[in-house]
């Protein structure tokens, strides 16, 4: 199997692999240069236009090793089997598929460094989970801040710097959630978007993929503002791509869901979906 980089320059007309965020240097190191956030995109290059876009991270939590390697396997199943399968090359003709295998480059070179050692043990419990701000916590094997629970969104102050969920001194205090929050919305070309927000299954209407955009809101705010319960859905165009181009397996062409019911953002507060 070939890692990132590898694929995008095996397929260089659908895969493209960009440093979106430095991390300046590795505290826990010995001040040695930190890692880089790499984002992989998918897509057709010879089809221009705006596209919708489906944004995968994996590997906020450093010993979350899994998602990172499905992540990856996702990718190269795209990526190999355009030009044959006919619903992947309609997906990375007319999508983008945007994939952050790494969030968290420095805490997993720490945890591959642990599994080399013996030190993390088989369930990986005793691997580092956090990234590497020395800042927060006088013990080295415990210091550093949750990505997890660093986003913006909804952000609250909660367990002190050496436990293993720290949320950080502030919303978006890490270098590492910066350049996520920052690339996410470049990409859907948002304000404010709620961490983990999909699309309630049932109003999703097959066929239809659906680009979301939301009011400008603080991110910084302490609960979800009301107009970020509804955003304001992309109107579909005259002529869209996929009116010129259907799935192969809908002759008609896709079914417009409606709006903004099948564009409701999800609150990571309930973790459940809206009414």
């Amino acid at each position: 199997m070939l890692d990132a980089a590898a694929l995008a320059a095996t397929y260089p007309a659908l895969a493209s692999w960009t440093d979106i965020g430095d991390l300046g240097k590795d505290p826990l190191g010995g001040g040695a240069p930190g890692h880089d956030l790499f984002a992989l995109k998918l897509t057709n290059n010879a089809w221009p236009g705006d596209k919708p876009a489906l944004i995968l991270i994996s590997g906020t939590h450093s010993r979350d090793l899994a998602p990172v390697e499905l992540n990856l396997r996702f990718a190269e199943y795209l990526l190999s089997g355009y030009g044959t399968d006919p619903n992947i090359t309609w997906l990375l003709d007319l999508a983008e598929v945007h994939i952050i295998l790494s969030a968290n480059p420095d805490g997993r070179a720490v945890v591959e460094a642990q599994i080399a050692s013996g030190e993390a043990d088989e369930f990986g419990t005793t691997a580092r989970k956090k990234n590497l701000n020395n800042a927060t916590c006088p013990d080295p094997l415990n210091t550093g801040v949750d990505l997890d629970r660093n986003f913006p969104f909804q952000w609250q102050l909660g367990p002190t710097g050496c436990m293993s969920d720290y949320p950080g001194a502030s919303a978006g205090s890490e270098p590492e959630t910066t350049a996520l929050t920052a690339y996410i919305n470049t990409v859907l070309g948002i304000i404010a978007l709620a961490v983990r927000t999909p699309v309630r299954p049932e109003r999703a209407r097959a066929g239809g993929i659906r680009k979301v955009t939301a009011t400008k809101s603080s991110p910084y705010s302490t609960g979800p503002s009301p107009r970020l319960r509804t955003p304001r859905c992309t109107p579909w165009p005259t002529k869209s791509p996929m009116e010129r181009r259907p799935h192969p397996a809908n002759t008609q062409g896709p079914t417009r869901p409606s709006c903004p019911a099948a564009c409701r953002i999800l609150s990571t507060a309930n973790w459940g979906y809206p009414p």
